[in-house]
């Protein structure tokens, strides 16, 4: 089987991919786009805040630190489900990935770099694509290699043909499809 640029499905079904695989990542990946949405409208408010205190507007002041107030909450409640991504089944899932970007670390070493299907095919007769379980009735995930990524890295497959790929430290979705 080889793993080259997926041609992904989008979820006719109106997002039905979503509550089977709950915890994933979607299209764009939820939680990260609702932090960043977050936290571009606390710029906003943070600029209106001082803007009300340079105009001398408490109404303005008071209603922006209202409103910063619901959005760092609203931040931080998106942010759960990053932050859960470290703990239980989700850290085995970055486990595998580390050792299988390792893999392919050491065959690029070896081979060169994977920059074309033929290479990548290659890499997979070596290094097929282990699958992951994130337990009973809950979904299983192809790990790949991400070669045509810059930088190239591990990432999953999952659901109807979803790529998404994490930085491992931080276990944050920096891409998705």
């Amino acid at each position: 089987m080889v793993h080259a640029r997926p041609q992904l499905s989008r979820d006719p079904l109106g997002g039905a991919i979503r509550v089977m695989f709950p915890d994933l990542p979607g299209d764009p990946p939820l939680p990260e786009t609702g932090v960043a949405i977050c936290l571009f409208g606390l710029l906003i408010l943070a600029a209106a805040f001082l803007l009300g205190g340079v105009r001398g507007s408490p109404a303005l002041r008071k209603l922006a630190l209202r409103s910063i107030l619901v959005v760092a909450s609203l931040a931080g409640a998106l942010a759960v489900p990053i932050g859960a991504r470290n703990f239980g089944r989700w850290n085995d899932l970055r486990g595998a990935l580390r050792e299988y970007g390792d893999a392919a670390a050491s065959y690029e070493r070896q081979f060169g770099t994977i920059s074309s299907e033929a290479e990548a095919e290659r890499f997979y007769e070596l290094h097929p694509a282990p699958r992951f379980s994130f337990g009973e009735a809950r979904p299983d995930v192809e790990i790949v290699y991400l070669w045509w990524h810059t930088p190239a890295r591990p990432g999953i497959v999952f659901g109807r043909g979803g790529t998404a790929a994490f930085h491992l430290p931080t276990m944050v979705c920096v891409y998705s499809d």
